[in-house]
């Protein structure tokens, strides 16, 4: 035991990060249907409250990440706990960059919410623009079509006659997404949107100025003036295209 500690003292144990992704587990739904006796609501929100407190915002990589599993989990537990779809569902898709997950938890929400205006605009949003899925998207958008809130959603129409017609509105895209961040409180998800947008407004417009087409913006989202180097016009800021070049698969229903 001297020797041990004596080994301790001189060799210091090296500093192992290891990840939230890797890090956590997830939990056997035939077990929590046990162990929960009768008071699954109260699993739920004490899951749901431990996966707030655990959320990370590292990226996954072709695979549902661990956050996707916990949200799953909860849903199976509380059926009607809405909140797990909708913001489970925002951050899987924003944060987390899971579209897949995030595809199946709005899916799982509409199963018992299937008019709920929020979960069909966030599920149709991440159907198309984020993952490329028109038919899945148009499913979604008509459905939105004849929804009460559907007056508010003024250019709805105009969105569905260019997804059906099989062309691309990057502007479009990027109202659609501004809409959505004007109404988000401050935070992670409101950080992560503006990104977005950033890199949209930013392709819009270095499209417009390297084809030297007319009223192209010369300013990006951050009020900054687009520079212009060896011929090409560029961006301050490091910029990226939406993730929908990605043409990931949606989940089967």
């Amino acid at each position: 035991m001297v020797l041990l500690n004596l080994i301790n003292g001189i060799y210091r144990k090296p500093n192992i990060n290891i990840s939230q992704e890797i890090r956590s587990y997830t939990f056997n739904k035939n077990f929590l249907d046990t162990f929960s006796l009768g008071n699954r609501r109260l699993v739920s929100s004490f899951l749901w409250t431990k996966t707030l407190i655990e959320s990370d915002i590292e990226h996954v990589n072709d695979k549902k990440s661990w956050m996707y599993y916990r949200f799953d989990t909860i849903s199976h537990l509380d059926p009607f706990f809405y909140e797990n779809y909708l913001f489970g569902g925002i951050y899987l898709s924003i944060i987390k960059d899971d579209l897949t997950g995030a595809a199946d938890i709005y899916e799982k929400g509409l199963l018992h919410y299937p008019t709920d205006y929020r979960l069909l605009y966030n599920a149709a949003f991440n159907y198309y623009f984020e993952m490329g899925n028109k038919e899945k998207a148009l499913e979604k958008y008509n459905l939105l079509l004849h929804h009460p809130y559907a007056k508010n959603f003024k250019i709805l129409p105009r969105l569905i006659a260019t997804i059906s017609n099989d062309s691309e509105d990057k502007e479009l895209g990027f109202q659609l997404l501004l809409e959505s961040y004007l109404k988000m409180d401050e935070g992670i998800l409101k950080e992560r949107t503006h990104q977005s947008l950033y890199a949209l407004r930013s392709e819009i417009d270095l499209n417009c100025l390297n084809k030297k087409g007319t009223n192209c913006k010369r300013y990006d989202l951050n009020g900054k003036p687009y520079l212009y180097e060896d011929g090409i016009w560029k961006a301050e800021s490091f910029y990226k295209r939406l993730k929908k070049r990605r043409n990931k698969k949606a989940p089967k229903n």
